[in-house]
Parts: C-alpha cells; structure tokens; sequence
C-alpha cells in the first residue's frame, strides 16, 4: 500500500474573487489528487477585515480545510502577494508535517501530483516561469543591476541560469511562486520572508518589478539553495491558457497535474461567481461547482478569456502601449518581450 505522504497544503483566501476559486481548488484537490487528496489543507486569510463569507467557511468545515484568520500580514498589507512569504513562514513554525506546499487558488487539480514528494537530496522545488518578464539574461540587461543587488542581500553566490518555458529565453534564477514544495525543517521559508522584508526597505526593484517582488526574492532563496533545488516540471504548474503551444512540445492540458490559469478565466468566474451568490443553500453551491468543473474539464478552450471590455481587448492585442512607447522613445526594458507575443 502506497504511504500517505507527510505533507500539508498551504493555501491564500480572502473575502472576495479568491472564494470562488477556492472553491474549485479544493474540491478538484479532494476528489482528483489521489493519495494526496485527504492530507491537510490550511486556509490562510492573513489580513484584518477579509476572512471568506460564511457559506465559504461552512464548506472548509464539509471538506477538512483548517482556517486560520490570524493577522499576519500587518505590515505589507497593500501588497497581496506578501501573503505567500509571511503564511509560509508561519506554517514552517507551527505546523509538524515533514512538507509544505503553498498553492495559489486560481489552480484546479487533475491527477496525482508525485513531484511533490521530494526526496531526501532536495528541499525546495519550483516551476521556471514562462516568460522573461523583469528577470535577467545576464550583463548588459537593464535589469541585471537589480538581480545582482538580490542576489547580495539573500548572501548567494550562485546565480543559476533557466529557459523560460514559452520564450525559450536564457535568464538568471527565474521561477513561479504559486506552486512551492519544501521541506519545513529546512527554514526556507523563513529565509523568503526575511529576505523580502530586507529587500523592500532598500526598496532597489525598478518600477515595474513592484509586483513581482515577492517571486524574485523568492527566486534568489532557491538559486542559494540550487545543490538541493529540483525543478518541478509544467505539469505541476501548467498555463493552460498557452495550451494549443504547449500541447505541441508535448504536454496536453490532459497530462497536467494541475492547471494555474492566473486571469485567464476572469470572464468565465464572473457569472460563475453570480451562479454562487444566487444559490440559497451550501450543498447548491457545491453541486453547481461540480457540473462547472466537469464543464471546465472538458470546454476549457472556449471558456479560456479576460474579464475586458472590447477596447482593452483591442489594445491588448494590438500591443498599443508597447507600440506607442516605442514610437515615442520612452520604451520600457520588457516591451520588445511584448511585442514578440
């Protein structure tokens, strides 16, 4: 009989869109992950004032997932994405399971995620990103200066190199944080949060790498840690909206472990999240989220789409931003990226 494994789900959910993804994540997560699907779940809800509606904390207590409303978060409050450093810091001192593994919610779970049962050699495992974005091919990028200065405060010496998965650009150290395997004794976790508090009180990011701090300071712990780092493969963190590309080099959207579709179902939530609010009872919310995720499963191509209007659409796809700076002589470091996809 195979052994449940020693491992514990992180998860981030807040008053708001995230509960209806949650949704979907937990269920696919109980029914689809096979011998990982009855281990722990802890729901984090991190910061004052937006911990999930009851009907959301109802469906925690049908389904094992352990609330936690603590206010971590005090300090980076404005900055959503500090939830994922300051609540894995957390569950790596309180929690006693032998792995973590933090998962963002805009994530549905499909088959059995064996990667996550990392071997005695290693102890961080993380998906390299699709896209160049503000990390770094080496000396002469503009923003090579940044990374350096990152890789300085995490007190690394190695300064690893990746492909990205959809570009196929050559780059420093650059993986996703929305799906993180480690190992808890290790203290990684802990060294992430440090190094992001460190980081943002010099405050050296450029403009528009704001956003992403909390992935870059998260990148430079594991290309520290790149001896006992395995690099987890885009099964465990597929973009299945880039599924026709990916479908062609060999992983189909029904290989994948898991699907992280980021925004690119926000047109699809919204009436499934006005298809929640309008069902009275928990156990109709739920058989909805049932029939929607069957749906999911099988029409993912045609429900794949941003929540924009026809002109933000219009912009998008013309690439008028990129285009425009250009014309003008003020082009950002990361607009030839945008323009080529």
């Amino acid at each position: 009989m195979e052994q449940r494994p020693d491992c514990s789900f992180v998860i981030c959910v807040e008053k708001g869109s995230l509960e209806y993804k949650a949704l979907l994540l937990i269920l696919t997560l109980r029914k689809n992950w096979g011998i990982w699907s009855s281990l722990p779940i802890y729901a984090y809800s991190p910061r004052a004032g937006k911990e999930p509606s009851p009907w959301l904390q109802a469906f925690y207590e049908q389904y094992d997932v352990r609330p936690i409303y603590e206010r971590l978060n005090i300090e980076y409050a404005d900055y959503p994405l500090a939830n994922k450093p300051v609540v894995m810091a957390h569950a790596e001192r309180t929690l006693t399971s032998k792995l973590l593994v933090f998962l963002d919610t805009d994530i549905v779970c499909w088959r059995e995620p064996k990667y996550f049962a990392l071997s005695d050699q290693y102890d961080l495992s993380l998906c390299v990103d699709t896209t160049k974005t503000v990390s770094s091919s080496g000396p002469g990028d503009p923003y090579d200066q940044m990374w350096k200065r990152l890789y300085e405060l995490a007190g690394t010496t190695n300064e690893p190199y990746v492909v990205t998965h959809l570009t196929s650009q050559r780059v420093r150290s650059w993986w996703m944080s929305s799906v993180i395997p480690s190992r808890r004794e290790c203290g990684l976790m802990q060294r992430w949060l440090d190094l992001f508090k460190k980081a943002l009180r010099e405050d050296f990011f450029a403009p528009e790498a704001n956003y992403l701090r909390e992935q870059m300071t998260l990148c430079a712990v594991a290309a520290g840690e790149y001896e006992r780092f395995l690099e987890l493969p885009l099964s465990h963190n597929y973009p299945v909206q880039n599924y026709d590309y990916y479908s062609g080099k060999g992983t189909s959207p029904e290989l994948a472990i898991l699907w992280h579709y980021q925004p690119f179902l926000n047109r699809f939530f919204k009436s499934f999240a006005a298809q929640i609010d309008g069902s009275p009872t928990l156990a109709e919310k739920i058989s909805i989220a049932e029939s929607t995720i069957a749906a999911l499963r099988d029409n993912y191509s045609s429900m794949i789409g941003l929540d924009e209007t026809f002109l933000q659409k219009w912009r998008r796809e013309l690439r008028v931003g990129p285009r425009l700076r250009r014309a003008l002589g003020v082009a950002k470091p990361n607009d030839k990226q945008a323009m080529e996809w």
